[in-house]
């Protein structure tokens, strides 16, 4: 892995259950000092935007927004949010779109997401979610190798996903 590069983060321990399903969109909340809006989406990552006029309190999750007709500015992709999330719920019937996950979850990410700027936030928020401990590349290919089976999460400066390796398979 080149320099500066997050590595792979591994836990060894049985999923969550999946939950209802939302219809995408269209809804707004508060949390934490921060509204949310959440537009109706159909790609599978979308961005989150935040309101450059709000001081940081208005963030839009959307597909895409038209930044020239409202004051948003792309501040990150929901990728290690949704990492997270899809590790939990890991089985055959895991939502594989950010517009599938159930409002909760879509809620949770969101938050994840406008308070987790930088990567070793973002390390640090899949630590406390998912118990894992963070590895450089060999103790990582090393965790792999001996473990029966093995969750977590891979990333880079740019872009994190999930992973799920079953014993056996």
């Amino acid at each position: 892995m080149r320099a500066g590069a997050r590595h792979g983060v591994v836990q060894r321990a049985d999923a969550g259950s999946s939950s209802s399903v939302p219809s995408p969109g269209g809804r707004k909340i508060e949390a934490g000092g921060k509204v949310f809006e959440f537009r109706t989406g159909k790609i599978k990552l979308p961005r989150i935007y935040v309101d450059i006029t709000s001081e940081f309190t208005r963030f839009v999750v959307t597909d895409f927004a038209n930044t020239e007709d409202e004051p948003l500015e792309e501040i990150n992709r929901m990728c290690n949010a949704m990492a997270i999330c899809w590790v939990k719920k890991a089985g055959p019937t895991v939502p594989l779109g950010f517009w599938q996950f159930s409002a909760a979850e879509q809620n949770s990410m969101a938050q994840w997401v406008a308070d987790d700027q930088s990567p070793q936030q973002q390390n640090a928020r899949a630590e406390t979610e998912l118990g894992v401990v963070q590895l450089d590349g060999e103790s990582f290919v090393e965790a792999l190798t001996g473990a029966g089976s093995a969750t977590g999460l891979l990333g880079s400066d740019s872009h994190a996903m999930g992973f799920v390796v079953k014993a056996g398979r």
